[in-house]
């Protein structure tokens, strides 16, 4: 046994049975009897699959900088071991597997992509997203940032898929070339089988025993572990999808028991296979992922039809699955069944509307499918889709969706296929289905003409969970995460071994070919240039990465709520104190971790954008708290345009003389906003900064100004942060028409930028005229009611002493809180909305609508004890006792500590007593009031 082989099978922990091989090994025609260098580096190559298995899913599934790093390490160290390998012998091999051609015409479409082109052909490759680059392609423009050369338009997202094909297609190559023989095969299977097991047993006990952070110690801004099972993943659907992926490779584990049983040969430890499937199908069950449960579901059907037509699966098998299947109702009976439930129903419903609430998703793939349609020949770039996406994510569109809209951020389009699409274009939609197309052929190929037992259970095991990932990547972009292609791609290379194995030995040889020592040479050589160059560009973003996560973690209500990136002052007062110290060392504590960012990776878009947006509001905190002169920003730019400084020494000069010397970290702005949009020209809020500081740059202020805002609008047309910012600058060039006019398209554009509207504008459109800004709130902006309630709230709070909310506005909330009740019909939300609604009243001072708002939440929710409360109140008002105590009666029956129900009933029966006294001496022989029975 060599020592390659050996460490290959201590590494896993699993020694091969016992049985025959049917399957041939291939014969190597380059070294019979290897030497210990030879032992050595097959054992580096078994290490950089092994490791790529198991530690790139456990270092947040890949996404986090270091994950890819280390699968690069891994990669480029296990082919360069390989080829160092193959030169060492007189003669070397290469296995083809007929995807060879794709991949390279994969990399050859990203590199074009990359480099610049002549202008004619850019022009015919180009799209329609690129056309709205004016600053890059208008001549003599104001404020023009040269040309953009290339295809992609987010460059730097694009050299990172292109890193990362390279390495998804030196690892493929490379388990192609190191599979010899059906054992090989199975070692893989087992690895997988085994690291789906183990990711899914850390996501159980870190979901029942964690303390909502990754590994106990780990906090991440962009994932959560508290409400669902997630393992070391970001995504609980990519939890759920890495597990979809190993359920075949575990069932076929499984069911390789019985086959060796069938074989009469030994199958170790049985009952801890079967044990894996339920572990593995808990914890898809507890990721709460709808997509991750139907497509395990798919991979199990698949491989269990396969064991079935092989004749495998017997009547041992069956009732290995029934325990299974029990041991998993069980512990979902102990651990969550209800949440599990809810979301399960949601497929037995049928609802589009279930599965996708606010029709989010439909959303972003109506914008994707209209980005792919328009930039159709060769994509906009691989990694562009959160920059080209939201030219055409128009949420107003969709009705449906207003509550969520603005929250449509997304790094992909939930939609594999579409957003390859999107980013590549026909070419590359058409080498992905190649792919697939290919796959499909290994898999089905292989089963089609094996005569072997074990062989088709293999590719059956294969096809499940390539079945499983391609059904999966239809609603989502699993195939984006490093910890889960990497288990594709394993699959896919075992998926063309198999497929070559299953034919007969003339197939495979002409599958081989034979090339000179100088060819496996010339490989390390290339390897070491090209591993070098991909390993280089990943130093920068792991040593940045921390301090991302930090600065996420210090304001991640900006970065949720603010799709462009314009960072509004109140989410860092939010996080500060009172003081005004507080205030500034918040914004400088956030400067400081963004710049740490910059300084180690300066290709850092987002970072130079929340830089430049940062820098302002510490501006603006100087400015407010500033003992010289407090003019503000607009102000200061409206007079260095008066000025006209004749150069930048003297504009420097009055600066530091009219505002004091923190007017410099406007400059430190406006360098960060300019460098975001020259690494990425769709970065709208980069051009709303250089707007708001071309005064820095001299020429024509107020045509700069312009010319920025046209590209902005131009970059983002649906963001409501944008178009605010765009409304404000109109407001100040004195055109209200246009100002009008962005606001209603801000205001279009989702929850989120209705309230900042609402927030922005109350009080200071017709500030003397409160009824006269309800009536333009009202006409221009039709708003439900969330705004309404938000309006009535604020002009309340700003209301002088003696004046009131106006009678519109208020008269208009109580319409839209019937509105809404009436279409809620029943239920305690119905009840809610009516008592909501008589508020409203009563403070309109209309008490017979009020108390008929109270009886219809009655009506809703008998149960309501604040409706049976208020009623009674209502009724004691309007004298009728004998109503306002049988409520009162129903109240103290369900809560007799109530002191304030008590009190009431004993001024009800005060009053009635009152009344039967005055009636007696009246001698009004129809007084219905009884003391005796109001006592009982």
């Amino acid at each position: 046994m060599s020592t390659a082989t050996k460490i290959w099978w201590i590494a896993m922990g699993i020694w091969p049975s016992r049985h025959k091989t049917i399957v041939p090994r291939e014969h190597d025609i380059t070294r019979d009897k290897p030497g210990r260098v030879d032992n050595y580096l097959l054992g580096a190559v078994d290490f950089s699959i092994l490791g790529s298995i198991f530690s790139v899913p456990l270092l947040l599934a890949g996404r986090h900088p270091l994950g890819q790093l280390l699968l690069l390490v891994l990669t480029v160290g296990g082919s360069l071991a390989w080829t160092i390998r193959r030169s060492l012998t007189p003669q070397a091999t290469w296995r083809i597997s007929m995807a060879e051609p794709l991949l390279l015409a994969a990399v050859v479409l990203l590199v074009i992509q990359l480099i610049p082109l002549p202008d004619s052909l850019l022009e015919w490759l180009r799209g329609d997203a690129a056309r709205t680059l004016h600053l890059w392609t208008s001549q003599d423009v104001p404020g023009r940032m040269g040309t953009w050369p290339i295809i992609s338009l987010a460059p730097q997202e694009t050299r990172a898929s292109l890193v990362m094909l390279l390495a998804y297609s030196m690892f493929f190559i490379l388990i192609v070339q190191r599979i010899q023989s059906l054992t090989d095969v199975e070692r893989l299977l087992r690895l997988i089988a085994l690291a789906a097991t183990g990711m899914a047993a850390f996501g159980l006990v870190q979901l029942l025993f964690g303390n909502g952070r990754y590994f106990w110690f780990l906090q991440q801004a962009a994932g959560s572990i508290e409400s669902a099972a997630c393992g070391s993943f970001l995504n609980r659907n990519h939890f759920a999808h890495f597990l979809a992926l190993g359920m075949g490779p575990v069932v076929w584990w499984a069911l390789d028991a019985n086959r060796n049983s069938l074989a009469k040969t030994s199958a170790k430890y049985p009952a801890l296979r079967w044990s894996a499937l339920a572990i593995v199908s808990l914890a898809v069950l507890l990721s709460l992922s709808r997509g991750g449960a139907a497509v395990s579901v798919l991979a199990l059907a698949v491989i269990v039809f396969v064991g079935y037509r092989i004749g495998i699966l017997r009547a041992r098998s069956l009732a290995a699955m029934g325990g299974v299947l029990f041991l998993v109702v069980v512990a979902l009976a102990m651990f969550g069944h209800q949440h599990v439930a809810e979301r399960m129903d949601d497929w037995l419903g049928g609802s589009v509307e279930s599965l996708d609430r606010g029709a989010q998703r439909r959303t972003v793939w109506m914008a994707t499918t209209t980005a792919a349609t328009q930039n159709k020949l060769v994509g906009t770039g691989a990694g562009s889709h959160r920059h080209v996406c939201p030219l055409y994510l128009d949420t107003a569109t969709n009705d449906g969706n207003i509550e969520n809209a603005g929250r449509f951020f997304s790094a992909h389009a939930d939609n594999g296929p579409l957003e390859v699409f999107e980013e590549t274009g026909i070419v590359g939609i058409v080498l992905l289905t190649a792919v697939i197309v290919l796959a499909g052929v290994w898999c089905l190929g292989g089963i089609y003409r094996s005569a072997s037992r074990r062989l088709s259970l293999a590719l059956g095991a294969v096809s499940a969970s390539l079945a499983a990932s391609t059904a999966h990547n239809l609603v989502d972009c699993p195939w984006y995460v490093p910890g889960c292609t990497v288990i594709v791609v394993v699959l896919l290379a075992v998926a063309c071994r198999l497929f070559q194995l299953s034919g007969d030995d003339t197939r495979r040889r002409a599958q081989r070919r034979a090339l000179p020592r100088t060819f496996a040479r010339a490989a390390t050589l290339v390897l070491l240039l090209v591993g070098g160059w991909m390993l280089a560009g990943r130093i920068g973003p792991v040593t940045a990465e921390s301090y991302w996560n930090d600065y996420r973690l210090l304001c991640s209500t900006s970065i949720s709520r603010d799709a462009a990136g314009i960072l509004p002052s109140e989410v860092y007062e939010s996080s500060a104190t009172d003081s005004n110290c507080g205030i500034k060392r918040s914004i400088e504590k956030m400067i400081d971790t963004l710049e740490s960012v910059v300084q180690r990776d300066p290709n850092h878009t987002d970072a130079h954008v929340q830089l430049a947006g940062a820098y302002l509001l510490l501006f603006e905190h100087e400015q407010a708290i500033s003992s010289l002169n407090q003019m503000p920003l607009t102000a200061v730019r409206e007079a260095v345009s008066a000025s006209g400084f004749k150069s930048r020494r003297e504009l420097e000069d009055w600066l530091s003389l009219a505002i004091g010397e923190h007017w410099r970290v406007l400059e430190k702005a406006r360098r960060h906003a300019r460098a975001a949009a020259t690494q990425s020209p769709l970065q709208g809020a980069a051009y709303i900064y250089l707007a708001q500081l071309c005064f820095l740059e001299g020429g024509d202020i107020t045509a700069r100004v312009q010319a920025y805002m046209k590209q902005a609008l131009a970059a983002r047309p649906f963001d409501g942060a944008i178009l605010l910012a765009a409304a404000n600058e109109a407001v100040l060039a004195g055109d209200f028409d246009r100002a009008l006019e962005l606001w209603k398209r801000s205001y279009r554009s989702g929850r989120i930028h209705q309230r900042e509207l609402v927030r922005r504008l109350v009080g200071q459109i017709r500030p003397q005229d409160p009824a006269g800004e309800v009536d333009f709130f009202l006409d221009n902006f039709l708003p439900d009611l969330p705004i309404l309630r938000q309006l009535e709230k604020t002009y309340e709070a700003i209301a002088e002493d003696g004046a009131d909310v106006p009678m519109r506005l208020r008269q208009a909330y109580a319409d839209a809180v019937e509105a809404e009740a009436e279409q809620v019909a029943l239920g305690q939300k119905a009840a809610e909305l009516w008592l909501e609604a008589r508020l409203v009243y009563v403070k309109l001072g209309d008490q017979r609508r009020a108390v008929a708002c109270l009886q219809r939440a009655l009506q809703c929710n008998p149960s309501s004890y604040k409706a049976h409360y208020r009623l009674a109140l209502a009724m004691m008002e309007m004298q009728d006792l004998a109503e306002a105590r049988r409520h009162l009666e129903w109240c103290l029956a369900r809560k007799p500590g109530d002191h304030s129900a008590q009190q009431k009933m004993e001024e009800v029966l005060r009053s009635c007593t009152t009344r039967e006294t005055t009636c007696a001496t009246a001698k009004m022989p129809d007084c219905q009031c009884d003391s005796r029975e109001l006592i009982r």
